[in-house]
C-alpha cells in the first residue's frame, strides 16, 4: 500500500492510514493500537493485467481468494511455524471483523514513538522524514538476513508494504502485508519449493530495494551495491 498524506483524510468516517490498489487501511476507532483493512469495490481499484483481474474476480466472489483472507492465511502460516520469532518483523493479523463499514481484516498498527502510525518506506523515499539512506539500507540488510535465516518467502519487498520503525534505538523495517508468502505471480511456485531458489529470489528483491533507496536518496550507488551481512 502507498502512504496516505499527512493529516490523513477520512474514509467512510475513519482516519485513513494508507490507500492501495485493492484495499484501504484505516485506524481502528475502538483501539488506536489496531488498524482495519477493507477491500475496495471493483470500480475503486486500479487497472491491472489479466491474471490479476482473474484473481480479483475470484476474490470478490469467494472470500477465500480475497486480499484479506489471503493475508490472514499467510500470517497464520508464518505464526504456526515461527511463533514469537515473527514479532517485530511482520505485523500481527488478529482476524476478520465486522464493522459498520463492512468486513475488515484487523491488524496490529505499527506505531511511532509519538503514537502515530509508522510511515512506509515509500514515504521515506519521497518525503522528508529524517532517516538517512545508510540507516534504511541497514534495515533492509537485517530484514533480508531474517528472511533468509527463517526461510520466509516474502517476495513482495515493496516499499509500500514495509513500514519504518525503531527497535532498541535502531531503524528497522516491519512488513505490514505478508500475502506474497503464499500468493505470487508464478504459475508453478518453484521459488517456494526450493530453498536455493527462494534465497536467490529474496536476495534479488532485497538488492532491488536497496537500489531504489540509493536512487531516491542522497548517498547513491555505494549503498546499493554492498553485500548484506549474513
Amino acid at each position: 500500500m502507498e502512504p496516505a498524506v499527512s493529516n490523513p483524510p477520512q474514509w467512510q468516517g475513519l482516519a485513513l492510514i494508507a490507500h492501495g490498489a485493492n484495499r484501504v487501511c484505516v485506524r481502528d476507532p475502538q483501539d488506536a493500537a489496531l488498524c482495519l483493512k477493507f477491500e475496495l469495490p471493483a470500480n475503486e481499484r486500479t487497472r491491472v493485467g489479466l491474471r490479476q483481474r482473474v484473481r480479483r474476480w475470484l476474490g470478490m466472489r469467494m472470500g477465500y481468494f480475497g486480499e484479506n483472507q489471503t493475508e490472514l492465511r499467510a500470517y497464520r502460516k508464518l505464526r504456526a511455524r515461527l511463533g514469537d520469532a515473527l514479532d517485530g518483523w511482520v505485523a500481527r493479523c488478529h482476524g476478520l471483523a465486522m464493522t459498520r463499514a463492512g468486513v475488515a481484516l484487523q491488524c496490529e498498527c505499527v506505531l511511532q514513538e509519538d503514537g502515530r502510525p509508522a510511515r512506509s518506506l515509500y514515504s521515506h523515499l519521497f518525503e522528508t522524514t529524517g532517516h538517512d539512506p545508510a540507516a534504511l539500507c541497514g534495515a533492509i540488510d537485517r530484514m533480508e538476513a531474517w528472511l533468509l535465516r527463517n526461510n520466509v518467502p516474502l517476495f513482495d519487498l515493496n516499499a509500500g508494504n514495509l513500514v519504518v520503525s525503531s527497535r532498541a534505538g535502531q531503524v528497522e523495517l516491519v512488513c505490514v502485508d505478508a500475502k506474497s508468502v503464499i500468493s505470487g505471480k508464478e504459475i508453478l511456485p518453484f521459488s517456494r519449493w526450493s530453498r536455493v531458489l527462494m534465497h536467490r529470489k529474496l536476495r534479488r528483491r532485497a538488492q532491488r530495494l536497496r537500489q531504489r533507496v540509493a536512487a531516491a536518496l542522497a548517498d547513491g550507488p555505494a549503498l546499493a551495491g554492498r553485500a548484506p551481512p549474513h
